[in-house]
C-alpha cells in the first residue's frame, strides 16, 4: 500500500458500536509490507470490514496548503473510500491482548494519479480495487514487533504470546 499525502490506505475496522477505529501507519520495518496498529482499545469485538481508501480532492484545498496524510483526520480536503472486504473478520481484545487480523494483499488503478489533472485524479476506480491475497490468520505483524525494543513496544510485547521472527 502506498502512502503519500495525496492518496494513501489504511483498515477499516469498527467496533461493537460500529464505530470507525482509527489506526496509525508504521512503515520502517523492512519485514512488513505494511504494518497499521491501534493501541490500548477497550475490550471489545473488532470487525475488519475492508480497506479505507482516502485521497486529497484538489477542489477541496482551498487555501492550496500543503496536504497531510492522516486517514483518520478528517481534513477538510480529504475524500474517503471503503472497500469491503468479501468476508469480515472479528477479533475479540480481552484484557492486555494483542492481536491481528492478518495479512491483505490489494490492488488498485486511480483514476489519474501523478500524471492526471483532474481534481480528484487520486480517485480509485471503485471497478479495479480487489485484494489479490488474503490471510486472516497470518500472525507474521506480530512475530515481527515482537523483537521491537522501544519503550511501548516493550511493554506491549510482555502481552505478545507469538514468538520472534527471527529466533
Amino acid at each position: 500500500m502506498l502512502n503519500t499525502n495525496a492518496t494513501g490506505w489504511a483498515p477499516w475496522v469498527e467496533n461493537s458500536n460500529g464505530e470507525l477505529v482509527p489506526f496509525k501507519p508504521f512503515d520502517a520495518e523492512s519485514r512488513l509490507d505494511s504494518f497499521y496498529y491501534s493501541e490500548n482499545l477497550p475490550n471489545d469485538t473488532y470487525i475488519l470490514k475492508g480497506f479505507m481508501h482516502v485521497y486529497l480532492d484538489y477542489s477541496l484545498n482551498d487555501d492550496d496548503s500543503i496536504a497531510s496524510y492522516g486517514p483518520f483526520e478528517n481534513y477538510d480536503y480529504d475524500v474517503r473510500q471503503f472497500f469491503p472486504l468479501a468476508e469480515e473478520v472479528p477479533v475479540t481484545l480481552g484484557s492486555r491482548s494483542i492481536e491481528t487480523f492478518g495479512r491483505y494483499f490489494i490492488s488498485s488503478s486511480w483514476k489519474g494519479g501523478m500524471g492526471g489533472t483532474a481534481d480528484d485524479r487520486w480517485k480509485v476506480v471503485e471497478s479495479s480495487f480487489q485484494v489479490t491475497v488474503s490471510y486472516p490468520e497470518d500472525r507474521k505483524a506480530l512475530r515481527v514487533s515482537k523483537n521491537w525494543a522501544t519503550p511501548n513496544w516493550l511493554l506491549w510485547n510482555e502481552y505478545n504470546k507469538d514468538e520472534a521472527a527471527d529466533l
